[in-house]
């Protein structure tokens, strides 16, 4: 999940670029971010969608030199779940200019390895040489680049200034997705919707920030 919850924090550039700290880093264990997930399945025929929706909870576990550790609990009326995930710590991976929002962007590229369950894959993220906020992220559940670096989105009764980023699910699953993303948040992940289109219907997700609790 913390595809959506990838943001790094880089420091003012230097000769030698620091790591971007990982959006979990600063926080202690036990620490939890709760989401709002709606889902819509649509089948076409002007008969509706069907809808529903769950609490999902992802509290970090631990921080140590092998990665970041975090565990996912689903519930929703009629299931729940639970996923783990551990993400190493950055390494750089190389450097690029984007061309990005009318501007062009000198970017270092970061990458990690992460696991969920069974599954392993590749992540990598661009940061700004001068900046703090993520311009592009490429890995197996989103591709994408920043469309906006700062706007305001309400959610869970707050305000967070938000990167917005636009992409699509990554090379494995057709759809879109949208991100709003913060430092201000645990994990990062402020906002999401996601938009796939299956064999005879549409999906639409959106997670939604409820609330987050720091111990």
């Amino acid at each position: 999940m913390t595809i959506w919850l990838w943001l790094a924090l880089l420091a003012p550039a230097q000769e030698k670029s620091p790591p971007p700290r990982h959006p979990w880093a600063s926080w202690k264990p036990g620490t939890h971010v709760r989401y709002r997930v709606t889902q819509e399945n649509d089948s076409g025929g002007g008969t509706g969608g069907i809808k529903t929706e769950e609490r999902v909870t992802s509290t970090l576990l631990k921080v140590d030199k092998t990665g970041v550790f975090i565990a996912t609990t689903f519930v929703s009326e009629n299931e729940n779940g639970l996923l783990e995930e551990r993400e190493t710590l950055p390494e750089k991976a190389g450097e690029e200019t984007l061309p990005l929002m009318g501007k062009r962007w000198d970017c270092v590229i970061w990458k990690s390895e992460v696991t969920k369950g069974n599954w392993k894959s590749e992540r990598r993220v661009w940061i700004p040489k001068n900046g703090d906020v993520p311009l592009k992220i490429v890995g197996y559940d989103f591709d994408g680049a920043a469309t906006q670096i700062d706007e305001i989105v309400e959610t869970g009764g707050k305000k967070h200034r938000c990167v917005r980023l636009e992409g699509t699910l990554g090379k494995y699953y057709p759809g879109t997705a949208v991100l709003w993303c913060s430092s201000a948040v645990p994990g990062g992940l402020v906002r999401k919707k996601v938009t796939a289109a299956g064999r005879c219907d549409r999906i639409q997700v959106e997670w939604e920030l409820l609330k987050f609790e720091a111990d």
